[in-house]
């Protein structure tokens, strides 16, 4: 497979600049970026009238140790951020939204891709994305670099379970990370998205989640997943999802779902890597506040007296959220400032994340279940994971932290709600000796939750003086 043409080939080479000029570009409300535009010999006008001889060296083929020499100095040379017509906003090109978009150089290199499915070399495909690379930094509008990527993602996605784990790492990826930022951005500015964005968002959630699912080594997680800038930008969207009054009743959905998938990949490796030290475990703590947001809206409440089955959506407020929270273990130490006696205390992140938690949704709790118990008898399936879930929360961490058994101890009737949900003969009647059903796990986690609250005086007290759970000490 060759290129056809000497000049076109060159018109993309770093080794026929001419000259440099930079442009300033915005990326939304507090970002901004250069990005540079090689002037070159041969114009594009000019590309199009003629013929060319055959390319020097072709996608297919090995370049020598020379020109790779050349052509790595480059790249290091060249920022990311300085090339990205993709990440503006206030100048946004749609003149050729209806043109052709595609790229000859890209073509050539996805059909290589293509071709050597199942047997492409770790460094024959880091050697592509670094072309494509290039080639994606001098393209000249948002559509033609979007259209662009939607490709190459479109073709490493047919052949990923063949592609090597370390090309992640790739600097191809990092420009895949700016342009997450940026369509994330216009979405909670409520800027509009177009349909090639849309598309663009789809199908970079779809590979990153599939990626991560395919890794088994933490140490070949990409560390562009857990760039500040991206961490803080998703932090930011989980505000906007807590805080926005139409997010669950909006007509296009599409994003959001998109988004959840996006979420999924940070629950899946904290989930998966739990147990394991992990580097970037720090990093995901900025995204903790917003999803106790998110756990402590209204739309949390809405969707959990209404919903008889969850959407994607649903399933994002009522299973996710409270996993994310569940998965975490923080062992992060930090000194605390006591202000009853004026001490530094040792604390972990943890403790620190339950007690913002339960301040919040505590009282909001504690008020659903006592308006849910009143027809308990007809719980629903979805009603009894809801519960099983919400008392999970309340619970996380309470076996060796004080925190929520003292915050819960200001909210007794919290506990007389579990012990409702304990002698309810509907319930318990259903017991299996192992989790194999929705009511053992929920009559577990209720039991759980007052095993560990009863380290506090006043719950234990209080629960003493409740004969309907007098069977609870036998």
């Amino acid at each position: 497979m060759s290129l056809k043409g000497t000049n076109h080939y060159r018109a993309h080479s770093p080794y026929t600049q001419t000259s440099t000029t930079y442009y300033s570009y915005s990326l939304g409300p507090s970002l901004s970026c250069q990005s540079t535009e090689y002037v070159y010999r041969r114009t594009r006008k000019r590309h199009h009238r003629h013929h060319y001889n055959p390319s020097p060296f072709t996608p297919t083929q090995s370049i020598d140790s020379h020109k790779h020499d050349k052509q790595k100095d480059f790249m290091q040379q060249t920022s990311l951020q300085q090339s990205s017509p993709i990440f503006q906003h206030t100048k946004r090109d749609n003149s050729d939204q209806n043109i052709e978009l595609s790229h000859p150089q890209i073509e050539e290199y996805c059909n290589s891709i293509r071709q050597q499915t199942g047997h492409i070399t770790s460094e024959r495909l880091q050697y592509i994305l670094t072309q494509l690379t290039l080639i994606l930094k001098q393209l000249n509008t948002s559509n033609q670099q979007l259209v662009a990527l939607n490709s190459i993602l479109h073709v490493l996605a047919s052949i990923q379970s063949t592609v090597p784990i370390s090309t992640l790492s790739n600097d191809f990826f990092s420009m895949v990370q700016l342009s997450l930022n940026s369509i994330l951005t216009q979405w909670t500015d409520l800027m509009p998205i177009s349909k090639q964005e849309l598309n663009h968002f789809h199908i970079l959630t779809k590979f990153i989640k599939q990626s991560i699912q395919a890794i088994n080594n933490i140490e070949m997680i990409p560390s562009w997943l857990f760039d500040s800038s991206l961490l803080t930008t998703i932090a930011h969207s989980l505000t906007f999802i807590a805080n926005s009054p139409t997010i669950i009743n909006q007509n296009n959905k599409h994003i959001f779902k998109y988004f959840i998938r996006l979420f999924d990949t940070y629950l899946l490796y904290q989930q998966r890597f739990a147990s394991q030290h992990q580097s970037h475990k720090d990093s995901l703590n900025q995204l903790l506040q917003p999803i106790q947001q998110c756990l402590s809206s209204s739309h949390f409440i809405q969707i959990f007296t209404s919903s008889t089955s969850l959407t994607s959506i649903e399933k994002f407020f009522l299973r996710k959220c409270p996993a994310f929270i569940l998965s975490y273990n923080g062992n992060y130490i930090y000194l605390l400032f006591s202000s009853s006696n004026n001490n530094l205390l040792l604390g972990s992140q943890l403790q620190q994340t339950m007690e913002n938690l339960l301040e919040n949704i505590l009282p909001k709790y504690d008020q659903l279940l006592t308006s849910l118990l009143s027809n308990i008898k007809s719980w629903k399936k979805v009603t009894i994971e809801n519960v099983d879930y919400l008392l999970q929360i309340l619970n996380h961490g309470a076996n060796h932290l004080p925190t929520n058994a003292k915050l819960v101890s200001n909210h007794l009737s919290l506990i007389d709600n579990v012990l409702k949900i304990v002698d309810e003969p509907i319930l318990y009647n259903h017991l299996h000796e192992n989790l194999s059903n929705i009511e053992t796990s929920l009559m577990n986690s209720c039991v759980s939750f007052l095993v560990n609250m009863i380290s506090d005086p006043t719950i234990l007290a209080h629960i003493k003086q409740r004969q309907v759970a007098m069977y609870f000490f036998d």
